[in-house]
């Protein structure tokens, strides 16, 4: 319960801060409000990572390494170096390294060449009639 309440923080300081460059869209965010966004999607992505590594074993790891590490890295990178970016493209950025979760596939984690552990998964439900 405790990981589901900062992931909320950080989703509650998310939309104050969105709330903040849609009153801003062309111009630079204030530099408060930008690293409150930078901040909370590093915070975001950095808390899914947390409450995944434990559940993975070594071959997820390694995939959920990099899932999680570009994002958390960049929205960090970002603070300080994209303070002079408007709004609209800052907001893009975070966007992207969203897209960059959702889009994430070199493969099913821990699914190896074969793709066994699909097979297993598939095996494992059962069929409705």
């Amino acid at each position: 319960m405790l990981l589901h309440a900062v992931m909320t923080g950080f989703l509650v300081a998310l939309a104050t801060a969105l709330g903040s460059a849609v009153a801003h869209v062309d111009d630079v965010l204030p530099k408060g409000r930008h690293w409150l966004l930078c901040g909370a999607m590093a915070g975001y992505f950095a808390a899914g990572l947390v409450a995944a590594l434990p559940l993975a074993d070594r071959s997820d790891r390694v995939w959920l390494l990099g899932w999680a590490l570009p994002c958390v890295a960049v929205s960090v990178a970002l603070a300080p170096l994209g303070v002079e970016l408007p709004a609209w493209a800052t907001i893009w950025i975070l966007v992207a390294l969203v897209c960059w979760q959702i889009a994430y596939d070199p493969g099913a984690p821990g699914a190896g060449p074969s793709g066994r552990r699909w097979r297993r998964f598939r095996r494992s439900v059962p069929r409705v009639a």
